[in-house]
Parts: C-alpha cells; sequence; structure tokens
C-alpha cells in the first residue's frame, strides 16, 4: 500500500490550475483530478527519509504497476 503526499487539483481548459474551480458544483467532468508529489511510505516502509529522487521513482512505478498509466507520466521536480 502506498502512501502518498498530494493535492486535488482543478484545472481550466488550458491545463492550468485553478482553486476557484474546486468550489463551483457544476465543475466540468474530467477537469478535477488528482496529483500525488511524494511518496510517505510504501508497502510497509517509511519513505520519509529517503532522497526526493527515490521517492518519486517508487511513487510512479507504483502508479504505473497499480493504474496502467500510460508511460508519459512525469514525475519532475519544481524548484521554487
Amino acid at each position: 500500500m502506498a502512501v502518498p503526499d498530494g493535492a486535488v487539483v482543478a484545472s481550466d481548459a488550458d491545463a492550468r490550475s485553478k482553486f476557484a474551480r474546486l468550489h463551483v458544483r457544476w465543475t466540468t467532468p474530467g477537469t478535477i483530478h488528482p496529483w500525488a508529489f511524494d511518496l510517505l511510505a510504501f508497502n510497509g516502509r517509511n519513505f520519509r527519509l529517503q532522497p526526493l529522487m527515490k521517492r518519486r521513482a517508487v511513487l510512479q512505478a507504483a502508479l504505473l504497476e497499480r493504474f496502467a498509466l500510460p508511460r508519459r507520466l512525469v514525475v519532475r521536480t519544481v524548484r521554487g
């Protein structure tokens, strides 16, 4: 079992995140998505002390295996 850290994100037609859309009842289907950006634990093992890049690699592999996501799934680090 994976314990990811993430958020629920609503996007507009240009795939830009729009926080206000989370509060609108009539949001267009397919515009609200879960985003997982870190992995805290996996299969009973604590990953919080592991390097971020390792956590993200395991997260990506777990998501690809569990949900058969397309290979174009991107896990990247955003600095800022």
